[in-house]
């Protein structure tokens, strides 16, 4: 049985942000079926949003 999920997340912004959290949940057993992200706040305070839908097995 799968479950599905809408995970966002708004974080300073970040070299590796991406990888860091899409690397963690794939270890977590998640599988990302779509990602969409953009950067907001001002330039000199940058923040970083990412919407992904996800499922996972839940067996």
């Amino acid at each position: 049985m799968f479950q599905w999920f809408m995970i966002t997340l708004v974080s300073k912004d970040q070299l590796g942000i991406v990888a860091k959290i899409t690397t963690d949940l794939a270890e977590g057993g998640f599988n990302i079926l779509a990602l969409e992200s953009d950067v907001g706040g001002a330039d000199y305070n940058p923040f970083y949003i990412i919407n992904m839908v996800s499922d996972m097995n839940t067996k």
